[in-house]
């Protein structure tokens, strides 16, 4: 949130950035009793709180708490969407363009609006800011429990920022719905009329099994990864398919800004 980044600037006091977060918690439950003959004003809190603990993750209706029934659920999500505190990101099949025509809303991951706020909502407290600082920069997956699902977050939020601001985006990722299969990409997209996988990692290194699957059931060339690396490229020599090559233009996390220009040097 812009004043709780202004806070950091003004006195790098992680606590006072802190406090303006649950300011603003506090601000959208304050609100929601303004809805309450529509629907119920804890029905909202817990849902918003539960986008926080299940965020990029697929949402589960009944890990809401209290005795809610899913369509109950459904109409809080809806309201959340429209009030742009959570982003749903649906489930497509992604043979090809438009997206939308194959997407599954029964399997939607919610985003939040803001990392800050959910880590809030997740009750992380900040305190000694050099151990803080260390955690979040440095920290193993193992450390910070949550840092790959913040880490997909943020590139989905980045992305966002970036797109024209007159239309409400939709948002895609792929799972494979083969039964006991794990492969999942984080984001699918579109460039030049041509499906765009983007895998998100919260470290410098991890497994691409899951794009490497996704590219190779979609016949696709290209990909983003999108990580704590600097900028860069690879190929990777596809021995499932024939040699086929795949291309990945490497974008860092800091940097996603920059992912259209890195677009441009793929040969499409």
């Amino acid at each position: 949130m812009p004043e709780a980044v202004a806070k950091w600037v003004e006195t790098h006091d992680y606590l006072a950035c802190q406090e303006i977060q649950d300011d603003i918690v506090v601000t959208y439950e304050d609100d929601f009793p303004k809805y309450r003959k529509k629907i119920d004003p804890t029905l909202l809190r817990n849902t918003m709180r539960s986008a926080a603990v299940q965020a990029t993750k697929k949402f589960v209706y009944s890990a809401v708490e209290g005795d809610y029934k899913a369509a109950e659920v459904k109409k809080a999500l809806n309201l959340l969407t429209k009030a742009g505190i959570v982003i749903p990101v649906t489930h497509t099949d992604a043979n090809g363009l438009p997206l939308g025509s194959e997407a599954d809303k029964s399997y939607q991951k919610m985003l939040l609006l803001d990392t800050g706020l959910m880590l809030r909502l997740l009750n992380m407290t900040t305190g000694d800011v050099s151990e803080l600082t260390e955690q979040i920069l440095t920290s193993n997956v193992t450390d910070l429990v949550n840092k790959g699902p913040m880490a997909e977050m943020l590139a989905g939020l980045e992305s966002l920022h970036y797109r024209t601001p007159n239309i409400r985006h939709e948002m895609y990722y792929w799972q494979r719905q083969a039964k006991n299969s794990q492969a999942e990409v984080d984001y699918i997209s579109s460039y030049r009329q041509t499906v765009l996988p983007v895998e998100v990692k919260a470290e410098i290194q991890g497994g691409m099994k899951s794009l490497w699957i996704f590219m190779r059931e979609k016949k696709l060339t290209n990909a983003i990864r999108s990580s704590l690396e600097n900028f860069g490229a690879f190929d990777y020599e596809d021995s499932e398919a024939s040699g086929a090559i795949r291309h990945v233009q490497i974008c860092p996390l800091y940097a996603i800004s920059q992912m259209s220009t890195l677009l441009e040097s793929f040969n499409w």
